[in-house]
Formats: C-alpha cells, sequence, structure tokens
C-alpha cells in the first residue's frame, strides 16, 4: 500500500487545480504521465505476490492483475477528485479504501499507509 499511497500523497499536495490542468492536458495530447514506471511496478507485482503468500492480500488474482486494477483505481479516484474540485475531499481516504477492498485486505493492514503529517 506504501507505494500506491506516495503516488497519491504527491497528487494531493500538487493541489486540485494542478492536477485537474493535468487531466485536462492529457485529455487533449496524452503526453505519458501517467505510463508506468517498469521498475516500480515490478516491486509492487512482487510485493502483492509477497501479500499473498503471507495472507496480508486475501484476493488470490494474478498479482499483475491486481497491480493494473489499482493503477486504474488511483486513476479513477484522481479524476473524480478533480470533478469534486472540494480540497476537503481526501483522495487518500476514498483510494485507500477502494484498494482495501480490491485487494480483501484487513483494515488493521492499512495502518502502514497513514497520511504523513
Amino acid at each position: 500500500m506504501q507505494g500506491y499511497c506516495f503516488f497519491v500523497d504527491h497528487a494531493e499536495k500538487t493541489g486540485i487545480d494542478l492536477y485537474t490542468a493535468v487531466y485536462i492536458s492529457n485529455l487533449h495530447l496524452y503526453t505519458g504521465v501517467f505510463n508506468d514506471i517498469p521498475s516500480f511496478k515490478a516491486l509492487m507485482i512482487d510485493l502483492i505476490q509477497k501479500a499473498q503468500e503471507t495472507g496480508q492480500i486475501l484476493n488470490h488474482s494474478k498479482a499483475e492483475d491486481l497491480y493494473d486494477t489499482g493503477t486504474h483505481l488511483s486513476i479513477g479516484y484522481g479524476a473524480y477528485w478533480c470533478f469534486y474540485n472540494d480540497p476537503t475531499v481526501s483522495l487518500r481516504d476514498h483510494f485507500v479504501n477502494g484498494l482495501a477492498q480490491l485487494y480483501e485486505t484487513d483494515p488493521a493492514l492499512l495502518e502502514d499507509c497513514e497520511k504523513p503529517e
């Protein structure tokens, strides 16, 4: 979860206005800003597999499929965050909840993904 949370935290720090501008500009001409970083993807897939093996993730779908779906969730929640256009709406809270549902993760494990102070 920490890997995903790093990117979600970065998005929230960027702010709704700039994040919305990134979405809009990529609707006009996709620049690859949402493309996977191969080394990050490989690391995350490995971590997902290990979490499945230890019972931290109960969804036993292919780790790569879970990673891809989690990435799509982050993009989708990012878009909804822009639509809300309300800084009191937490992108992180919505995304972490969605990811927990996808992975079928024990909520106690989400404590590792607490928002940094």
